[in-house]
């Protein structure tokens, strides 16, 4: 709500009057980029990640948020056109998919320091759907599940990739287990195929 932004814009100027008077550090780039993800300034959470990751680069964090703003700011590409000042449309298709890549390259920098990381697995799976990397996506969520097996989100993404695939079973089993984990939806989706 509009009190909770409020506080992320406040936060966010207390980090620039912080930084401004003391010497920056990794944590301070980092806390201010959550900020800006969360009022939706991706390219602002970008930089500032960039920054802490610059400062450390072998810490997993800065690349996780670095991955979500870059992730950012390709569904405002793909969602407003105009949101890219490139008049082409091959062009902004090729910057978009550039964008995505970005993000899945800093995923795979978390999966590389971290890979016990569930989220960077689920992540990466949702951000190679948008590829229309199909396979590798359901290779994603399946090491998700791996690492955190009551992870819903996963079994239902991964099911609806089955079922799109005409793998019926494997689909209906993977929704049946996310509805356990409490996704709702894929009751819904079972229904509609189950009539």
């Amino acid at each position: 709500d509009e009190s909770i932004i409020a506080r992320h814009f406040q936060s966010i100027e207390y980090y620039n009057s912080y930084l401004a008077t003391h010497r920056p550090r990794a944590i301070d780039y980092i806390g201010r980029a959550l900020d800006f993800l969360t009022v939706r300034n991706y390219t602002e959470a970008e930089t500032d990640a960039s920054r802490a990751i610059a400062m450390t680069p072998d810490q997993a964090l800065p690349y996780l948020i670095r991955a979500q703003a870059r992730y950012g700011n390709f569904r405002e590409m793909t969602l407003n056109p105009s949101f890219s000042p490139e008049n082409d449309a091959l062009t902004r298709a090729g910057l978009r998919r550039k964008v995505l890549d970005d993000a899945v390259d800093d995923l795979d920098k978390v999966i590389e320091l971290s890979p016990r990381t569930a989220v960077a697995w689920y992540n990466k799976g949702n951000y190679l759907i948008d590829a229309e990397e199909f396979n590798a996506a359901i290779d994603c969520f399946t090491k998700a599940i791996e690492l955190k097996p009551d992870m819903g989100e996963a079994y239902y993404n991964r099911g609806y990739l089955h079922l799109r695939a005409g793998r019926k079973a494997l689909g209906v089993a993977d929704l049946s287990k996310a509805g356990e984990y409490g996704i709702v939806p894929a009751y819904n989706l079972i229904k509609r195929i189950n009539p």
